[in-house]
């Protein structure tokens, strides 16, 4: 895991990451139409959360492989997880909706 850490700590510089949440600003926009504001969403290996922090849903979840919760907003609850193991990792097969 610390290879993972170190490549994506030097993946992108400040600017370019504050230029991709400006990017996805507009694309959070664009998919909202997707996206039932009234139902949960979750963010599969959502890295800082660019997906998740830019639409409207009754609950938000997001995963990945690293600790990046430190980088997602307060309403986000985020489960470190990797893909396979993801069912287990959300509280033993809860479903979105229920409580955490």
């Amino acid at each position: 895991m610390a290879d993972l850490d170190h490549v994506y700590a030097h993946r992108f510089e400040d600017p370019d990451i504050l230029a991709k949440d400006r990017l996805w600003v507009e694309i959070g926009r664009h998919l909202q139409r997707y996206v039932d504001a009234a139902s949960p969403a979750l963010d599969i290996a959502c890295d800082r959360g660019y997906f998740i922090r830019n639409v409207t849903a009754a609950e938000k979840l997001a995963t990945d492989v690293r600790d990046v919760s430190s980088a997602l907003p307060p309403d986000v609850h985020f489960v470190q997880s990797d893909g396979l193991a993801l069912a287990k990792a959300l509280s033993k097969g809860r479903r979105l909706g229920q409580p955490v």
